[in-house]
């Protein structure tokens, strides 16, 4: 097994010495190679299951899934909805243990705009009535319970309107 050689301990710890071991340590985490780990490192090293971490172990507030990011605002005058795209596999067995919530940049120039995250069914949608790019998010979703494709759609309440959609993603909120 591998293994740091900070090299020969001296008569007085120096800061110039600190300095040093600091390097080399830094090294051998960035470059585990041989000249490093002089007898190598192999798979073995770390166990399955040894490194058990759990998402609410990392402290991580709220984790982003991106969706939709477009470059510039997309609009329409859709009522039905217009599909943005941002198709993303949902995976339940993958992401178990904490709440989801839909996040959309959204405006309009008159009346409500929507964004809808749907799948096989619609899954949850934020509105707003700003005339400027407001950030609106949902209430805690329930997801699908069974592997999906899911995406967003934009819509308004009145084709004489126009929505605009900035930004879309999931937030997981590990438990």
């Amino acid at each position: 097994m591998g293994h740091f050689d900070p090299g020969p301990l001296p008569k007085e710890i120096s800061m110039r010495w600190m300095q040093k071991i600091i390097s080399r340590l830094k090294s051998a985490i960035n470059y585990m190679d041989e000249t490093n780990f002089k007898s190598g490192l192999d798979g073995n090293v770390i166990k399955s299951g040894t490194l058990s971490v759990t998402m609410k172990e990392l402290e991580w507030a709220e984790i982003p899934v991106p969706l939709v990011l477009p470059t510039q605002a997309v609009t329409t005058t859709a009522t039905t909805g217009a599909p943005l795209g941002g198709y993303f596999l949902w995976n339940p067995s993958a992401y178990r243990g904490g709440d989801w919530y839909f996040e959309v940049s959204l405006a309009t120039t008159a009346g409500t705009a929507t964004a809808t995250l749907t799948g096989v069914a619609d899954i949850g949608t934020v509105t707003t009535t700003e005339s400027t790019l407001t950030l609106v998010r949902s209430g805690k979703l329930t997801m699908p319970v069974s592997s999906q494709n899911v995406w967003v759609k934009l819509s308004v309440d009145n084709s004489a309107n126009t929505a605009s959609l900035a930004g879309a993603r999931l937030i997981f909120v590990p438990s």
